[in-house]
Formats: C-alpha cells, sequence, structure tokens
C-alpha cells in the first residue's frame, strides 16, 4: 500500500474494500491515515463492512484516521437472519449498534464520515425496504443502498429478486440446457 501512496494525490476517492472484510486488516487505521496524507483535502476514503467488529474504540480510530464514508451492509432488519451458510453475519443488531459507536466516534471527533447502510434485495427482503429507508431516517443515516443478488457461492437462483440476464440470454440458456440434460449434464449447477 505504500507504494501506492505517491500515486493518491488526485485521486477523489478511495474505497478499502472488495468482497470481504475490511476491518479484519489490523493496519487499516494506518492504511487511512497514509491515504488521507496523500489524497487531497477534499478527497474521501470510505469502506463496507457488516460492523459486527465496529465497537466504539475501533469506531473513534477510524475516524480519527481520516474515514470519510463506511457502508454498513445487512440482510435483513431481524435482529438475525437465518441464512444456513452465513448465520448472523449480516445482521440487524451488529449493525445498529456500529451506526450509534460510528455516529458517537463522529460527534467527539468533530470529524466528518458519511454513514450508510447497504441491504441486498431479494424475494424475502424486499419488503422490508420501507423499514429500513425509516429506520435509517431516524438514526440519522446519510444513505441507504439497496442492490440485488449476485449469485455465487451456492446462492440459490430463487431467492434472487431480479434476473440480471436478458430474455435472448435467458432463451439460449434454456435451449442447451435441454441439449446439456440429454447427455447428463446440469448447465444451471455452474455459474
Amino acid at each position: 500500500f505504500k507504494k501506492l501512496l505517491p500515486s493518491l494525490g488526485h485521486v477523489r476517492t478511495l474505497i478499502l474494500n472488495g468482497i470481504g472484510e475490511p476491518l479484519l486488516h489490523p493496519n487499516l487505521e494506518e492504511i487511512i491515515a497514509l491515504a488521507r496524507t496523500q489524497l487531497p483535502a477534499s478527497g474521501v476514503i470510505g469502506l463496507q463492512s457488516n460492523g459486527f467488529l465496529l465497537d466504539e474504540h475501533r469506531a473513534q480510530r477510524l475516524i480519527q484516521a481520516g474515514l470519510g464514508t463506511i457502508c454498513l451492509s445487512l440482510d435483513s432488519m431481524k435482529s438475525s437472519v437465518s441464512v444456513p451458510h452465513q448465520p448472523d453475519e449480516h445482521a440487524f443488531a451488529a449493525v445498529s449498534k456500529a451506526v450509534r459507536h460510528l455516529q458517537t466516534a463522529i460527534s467527539q471527533a468533530a470529524g466528518n464520515c458519511r454513514i450508510g447502510l447497504e441491504m441486498v434485495l431479494t424475494h424475502e427482503t424486499v419488503a422490508e425496504l420501507p423499514d429500513l429507508i425509516k429506520w435509517a431516517a431516524e438514526n440519522e443515516v446519510d444513505y441507504v443502498i439497496a442492490t440485488h443478488l449476485f449469485l455465487y457461492g451456492g446462492t440459490t437462483e430463487a431467492a434472487s429478486l431480479f434476473n440480471p440476464n436478458s430474455s435472448d440470454a435467458v432463451a439460449l440458456f434454456n435451449t442447451y440446457s435441454k441439449k446439456a440434460s440429454l447427455q447428463g449434464l446440469k448447465l444451471d449447477s455452474y455459474l
């Protein structure tokens, strides 16, 4: 990361995550602080988290380091979810605590960090979106992102609210899926 620092002088937004939990990195605050020294004053450093590891001390360190935005992801407005392979991984209870810790840290440090929420919409969660938006407004959350389900890691297509494929692509898949079936292959078991 230190080798990247000279290239950050004109970066407007630096997001420090991909698929995974950035709060697991033991030097995250150091990385944010280093980036803050190189980004323009208006540059924003952000990350996305499930909030589980965000206690009051970690929130303070992140804000003091120069975090400019954090998006907390959750699976459901319920206090826990029943996703078999990820029990409670993106639970509302953890996110609501994280929001409180961040707001306290921001006010204590007179910081300027935006807090957001992200919920993946499925057939099971789409009805919760109005409650999420209402909760976010009542708790002074800055933004809400609603996304669709990316099908990977054993996720069933039935849970997906949207089909990202065109009707032509679906028709093509169905045609070749039938041909593959005659050869003993199931194309829908491959990503």
